[in-house]
């Protein structure tokens, strides 16, 4: 519950109440070896990103990269959890600074990704978000524009498709 509580924390941008329920949890499960491997690795990548949201990634890194190694052992290597974990860990690498290694990550991650979840699938679009966000901050406006088309393109046709007209009228035919 509290790793639950500190990830709602941290899509709200609020981490330093995030680290704050994430310790917790990490107090309590972080070097646990009997939890539900699904549970750890949301234990582990909340507490990183909880210390990450808070200045802190050099400390939040090796627990990233720690839940990556877990979720390949435990789903495998090329496993939607592991692309997931991937691309938290490029998040990791940008947010200490670190470009190169962000972006290799994130590349590779998404592209997992897509493959697993397909194309209008949340966790991919948020993704990709982020990864237009990190494209813009490293000054690769080209590539900051594709990502951004795709999203909109994606928004534009899931917009459509859960688009009503009240009645379906026009499908009947005219009495």
């Amino acid at each position: 519950t509290w790793t639950d509580i500190a990830g709602l924390y941290c899509e709200e941008n609020h981490y330093k109440k995030a680290l704050e329920f994430a310790q917790k949890g990490y107090d309590l499960l972080g070097n646990r070896t009997d939890v539900i491997p699904f549970n750890h690795v949301a234990v582990l990548q909340t507490e990183a990103i909880a210390l990450c949201g808070t200045h802190q990634c050099s400390k939040g890194l090796p627990i990233m990269q720690r839940a990556l190694e877990e979720s390949k052992s435990a789903f495998g290597p090329d496993s939607l959890s592991a692309a997931a974990q991937g691309f938290a860990l490029g998040w990791v690498y940008w947010k200490n600074g670190d470009t190169t290694e962000a972006a290799e990550w994130m590349r590779v991650s998404i592209a997992r990704m897509k493959t697993f979840v397909g194309w209008g699938a949340p966790v991919y679009v948020n993704s990709v978000r982020q990864y237009a966000k990190f494209l813009h901050e490293a000054g690769e406006r080209d590539e900051a524009r594709n990502a951004e088309s795709e999203i909109h393109t994606i928004q534009s046709i899931v917009e459509a498709r859960t688009m009503t007209t009240g009645r379906a009228e026009f499908l009947s035919p005219k009495k």
